[in-house]
């Protein structure tokens, strides 16, 4: 908390200039200018905006399990880390900029995310340009490029306007999709070797409407442990979050430190110091065995104080949705060498997890043409 929380001293490293001469929130290093920028972004993130978004995220889950079911049927082999992240770009490119990279569709990359940071980097301007052409159409549901535009609207001509929106746009789709999509890909890769969590979870949801995300929030607890798990073990951003003293140092105990650097959140996932048996996937530590959890300020997978992710409730929502509809209707297990997540495992700034191929099985209820109740008017 010393290093990243509410009273910290510490700003955020040289490193967050990553994306010179484009800025964003989540690269703002000076605190002043951070709290400006985050009060424009508050509004895209209200209840209201958020329950306007849950209508389309339940388009793009309809999409995924159209891309499972297909294959299931055809006994093809399913390749879950793809899904999982077209679902991610799909959705957040959807609730950013009204645009559609229509990957779950196309089942395939859209070729800007195949670019270098340059490249999109230019890409997000530009869409914001032909954002703000469209900005007076009335949007049935209304996205985050509108609220930055509304925000600095009278401001275009300034210097640096533009570096804000391309850097924001990038920024929110990146940061709305990857985080979320490695953690599910972690979650599925447990479940799959630890099947009586899938089994629990299933009991759980069988009298639940899996289709209401506060239902399971409040409901689905064995889900919601579940989750917590993988944000633990996968956390988004292993070595980011970089910290650096000022010149007055902080303090940490009785100590005072000068001139550091430091970057902690991988450091604090695992260890038993903070969790007991915190190398392993214990979803009991979130429910019946609390005392697993040694230092609950170690968990913070959507950070801390000022820089808490404006989208965690968002993301946490699609985990629940997304995991909840895939195990109530499938059935899945871990093709023979399928399982390349921890060994490819690779820290880009964000977590990019190894691949995850399965093969999938309608359950019994689906084959025989007994469509769950819970799925209609989806």
């Amino acid at each position: 908390m010393a290093i990243d929380g509410p009273q910290t001293t510490c700003v955020k490293s040289d490193f967050y200039d990553l994306l010179h001469p484009s800025v964003a929130l989540v690269t703002a290093r000076e605190k002043e200018i951070h709290a400006v920028r985050r009060r424009e972004w508050n509004r895209a993130f209200a209840a209201k905006a958020l329950s306007c978004h849950e209508n389309k995220i339940s388009k793009y889950i309809d999409q995924l399990d159209l891309c499972i079911e297909r294959d299931a049927r055809q006994h093809f082999v399913s390749d879950l880390k793809n899904l999982l992240y077209w679902f991610g770009f799909d959705a957040m490119g959807d609730f950013v900029l009204s645009n559609l990279f229509d990957m779950l569709q196309n089942e395939e990359w859209h070729s800007i995310l195949e670019k270098g940071l340059v490249e999109m980097r230019k890409w997000a301007e530009d869409q914001m340009k032909q954002r703000l052409e469209k900005y007076e159409d009335k949007l049935a549901s209304p996205d985050v490029a509108q609220w930055l535009l509304k925000g600095v609207k009278a401001d275009l001509v300034k210097e640096g306007t533009w570096a804000w929106l391309a850097g924001d746009s990038l920024l929110a789709i990146v940061g709305g999709s990857e985080p979320t999509a490695s953690a599910l890909i972690g979650l599925f890769c447990q479940l799959a070797k630890c099947p009586n969590h899938a089994d629990k979870i299933c009991g759980e949801l069988r009298h639940l409407d899996i289709c209401d995300p506060r239902v399971l929030a409040a409901q689905a607890h064995h889900l919601n442990a579940c989750i917590n798990e993988a944000l633990r073990l996968y956390s988004a951003l292993p070595s980011g979050g970089n910290r650096t003293t000022r010149e007055m140092g902080i303090t940490i105990g009785d100590n005072i430190f000068h001139q550091i650097r430091t970057s902690w959140r991988h450091a604090t996932q695992y260890p038993d110091d903070y969790f007991e048996r915190g190398q392993e996937f214990v979803s009991e530590r979130w429910t019946s065995r609390p005392d697993m959890v040694r230092n609950k300020a170690a968990f913070a997978p959507f950070g801390t104080g000022s820089h808490t992710c404006l989208g965690r409730h968002l993301a946490a929502d699609e985990m629940r949705l997304i995991v909840a509809r895939i195990l109530t209707k499938y059935q899945y297990k871990i093709v023979p060498g399928g399982d390349r997540v921890e060994v490819d495992l690779r820290d880009q700034f964000a977590t990019k997890p190894g691949s995850l191929r399965v093969s999938f099985e309608l359950r019994h209820d689906e084959i025989n043409g007994s469509h769950d109740e819970r799925f209609e008017g989806i």
